[in-house]
C-alpha cells in the first residue's frame, strides 16, 4: 500500500509539476534562445511548435470565431438566395400576367 501510494505522490507531483512549467514554456524558450543561440537554432523546428496552455485557448477561440462567422456567412447567403428566388417567382408571375393582357 505505502509503494501505490509513493507512486501516485510521485506521479500527482510530476504533473502538477509540468502543469505549472507549461505555463512559463515561453519565457523558458525565450531564455533558451537568450542563453545560447546556437541550441535554439538546432532545436528551432521542435521549439516552434510547444506552445503554453493559454496559446491553445486562444486559437481555439479564434477558430471558433471563425467557425461562426462561416456559418453565419452561409445562413445569410441561403437567405438571400431564397428571398431573391421569390422575387425572380414573383417577377415571372406579374410578367405572365402583363402577357395575358
Amino acid at each position: 500500500r505505502r509503494r501505490k501510494s509513493a507512486i501516485s505522490s510521485n506521479l500527482l507531483s510530476t504533473l502538477l509539476y509540468v502543469a505549472l512549467m507549461a505555463h512559463k514554456l515561453e519565457d523558458m524558450k525565450t531564455m533558451l534562445e537568450e542563453e545560447d543561440v546556437e541550441m535554439y537554432d538546432e532545436w528551432r523546428g521542435l521549439l516552434e511548435t510547444l506552445h503554453s496552455p493559454e496559446f491553445h485557448a486562444r486559437e481555439r477561440i479564434i477558430q471558433n470565431q471563425r467557425v461562426k462567422r462561416t456559418f453565419e456567412r452561409k445562413r445569410r447567403y441561403k437567405e438571400d438566395a431564397t428571398r431573391l428566388q421569390e422575387e425572380l417567382l414573383d417577377t415571372s408571375n406579374r410578367l405572365t400576367e402583363l402577357q395575358k393582357l
